[in-house]
């Protein structure tokens, strides 16, 4: 079996820092993450090993399913009513008089 480097991908970390070494089979270089992201199993991999971008695209997409399934119609479904709470201190405090 020979490795492709048009469908691998390299990262290359030293000390926890990016490096720019470059990886080679022959003549050809293998792309790094940083030049294009590998998708695996439903998440993204790019240079920055870090999650905060997936979450995001996670709670975003899990707010527009939710959206999707409500029963309102048209325009409304998207002027949704949620839940208001306290937005100061004094309004969480309450009149007390």
């Amino acid at each position: 079996m020979k490795i492709k480097p048009s469908k691998s991908r390299s990262i290359s970390v030293l000390k926890g820092v990016h490096t720019d070494l470059q990886f080679f089979i022959g003549d050809n270089p293998f792309p790094t993450v940083l030049e294009q992201p590998v998708k695996s199993l439903g998440r993204r991999y790019d240079a920055s090993l870090n999650d905060k971008d997936q979450v995001k695209q996670l709670c975003i997409k899990a707010g527009l399913q939710v959206i999707d399934t409500t029963q309102l119609p048209g325009k409304l479904n998207t002027i949704r009513e949620e839940p208001a709470g306290p937005t100061t201190r004094l309004e969480d405090a309450g009149r007390h008089w």
